[in-house]
């Protein structure tokens, strides 16, 4: 450990003397290694984070499906029939966008969020962490004066209050009763949803409704039911409303998506290419630091060689040139962590541009991101440096031990005492 910590204070101040050297190299890992760390910020918030959902493997979304489109919005009229006769769910919902003038202040604001049938809470397995969720009976007509709204919007429109329960909203006209706040977290389908509203049917209603609205399907499979046999279940049900409804259904079809590749399908690809992109950064990154470090071994010949003479062995000058190397690479980890705060929303920013992300929200470099970081930072220390070491170490003994060899210094002429000329104070006479 001592010697460890010696090796670090002479790394400190061989950085400190060779400026030149120590602050292109810092600059470039720091580059590569905040790419990445932004990027699988994303990756990690998007794809990777757990879903808020009780057992979000065995949740599916449930789409009509043509030669045209794939994922179709559903007609309330098959909806109604899906429930009654499948035999693979033990819930099925329905739920759409919507959008909702509230009066929260002095002038009226427009709000974004879903009506959803009062299944979806046990289909996501998720019930309000503050009052209550609405029940089948407040999904009919005239029973659907109620609202429930998202932990965020609580926190920054209601200020957080927990007497909130039982107040009213007024919405686009409408006086409803707010029963509810969703935990912290909680979305649908990845997009933000800031309250949740029934939709105020009544089933001879939607059975009598022509054509498709604006609504999809989502579901939880039985225990015991695969995707597949689900699957094949909606698709014979769909085959039973083609031949009894042909206006309605003819040509259409079903299709279950997990609730998963639902969220991340569209994103995936673009963050595939901006993850390729990061560590494409770093390699590059990773080469030009193992170049200044190879050409920087050069001018420390003299250096080593007198570690070399003071009985310093290759493995102790490799032990050295790691030290440096992994110091290098956690400053530019450090710096790197830095940079990743500018650039992830700014990554955030690009790619929303173009696809809506989802789980936007839970984006962040959090204590995960962070320590991979600085994992990172050594994993990518270890790689550009040790090659290096190896050869630097190799070809300062080789060079010493081939000047042991052959004398030392061809150029140095050892001088004869025996033929120097002997002085005399005395001039000849």
């Amino acid at each position: 450990m001592r010697s460890v910590m010696q090796d670090l204070r002479f790394a400190a101040r061989s950085f400190a003397r060779s400026p030149r050297f120590a602050v292109p190299a810092i600059l470039a890992l720091a580059l590569g290694i905040g790419a990445t760390s932004a990027t699988f910020s994303v990756v990690r918030g998007v794809i990777l984070r757990p879903l808020p959902y009780s057992n979000p493997e065995r949740i599916v979304v449930v789409w009509e499906s043509n030669a045209r489109r794939n994922r179709n919005v559903i007609a309330d009229a098959n909806f109604v029939e899906w429930r009654e006769r499948n035999r693979s769910f033990t819930h099925l919902a329905m739920a759409g966008p919507t959008r909702l003038s509230m009066m929260l202040g002095v002038q009226p604001e427009e709000v974004t969020g879903r009506v959803a049938s009062a299944d979806l809470f046990p289909v996501l397995g998720v019930q309000p962490a503050l009052g209550r969720a609405y029940g089948p009976s407040e999904d009919e007509e005239g029973h659907d004066g109620v609202i429930i709204v998202s932990d965020e919007f609580w926190r920054t429109r209601l200020g957080a209050r927990p007497d909130v329960i039982g107040t009213t909203i007024t919405t686009s006209g409408r006086s409803r009763t707010l029963i509810g706040v969703m935990p912290a977290g909680f979305s649908l389908l990845g997009e933000r949803t800031d309250f949740l509203v029934p939709y105020g049917w009544t089933t001879e209603g939607l059975r009598a409704a022509r054509g498709r609205g604006y609504s999809f399907g989502i579901a939880r499979l039985r225990d015991g039911v695969s995707f597949e046999q689900a699957s094949l279940d909606m698709k014979g049900i769909g085959a039973q409303l083609a031949e009894e409804a042909p206006q309605r259904n003819t040509g259409w079809s079903i299709t279950l998506v997990p609730v998963h590749e639902q969220m991340v399908d569209q994103i995936r690809p673009a963050l595939q290419v901006l993850a390729g992109a990061a560590l494409f950064v770093l390699l590059v990154s990773c080469v030009n630091v193992a170049n200044l470090l190879l050409a920087r071994s050069t001018s420390r010949v003299r250096e080593m060689g007198v570690r070399t003479v003071l009985g310093a062995g290759r493995g102790r000058l490799i032990r050295q040139l790691l030290v440096e190397s992994l110091s290098l690479a956690a400053i530019g980890g450090i710096a790197g962590l830095a940079l990743a705060f500018v650039f992830h929303r700014g990554l955030l920013a690009l790619v929303a541009d173009k696809i809506p992300v989802p789980r936007l929200n839970q984006v962040s470099l959090d204590p995960t991101v962070v320590m991979l970081t600085m994992g990172l930072s050594l994993l990518t220390g270890l790689v550009f440096g040790l090659v290096p070491a190896i050869v630097s170490a190799r070809s300062i003994n080789d060079s010493f031990r081939d000047g042991g060899r052959h004398g030392g210094n061809p150029r140095a002429r050892p001088i004869n005492s025996a033929k120097r000329p002997a002085c005399s104070p005395w001039p000849d006479a």
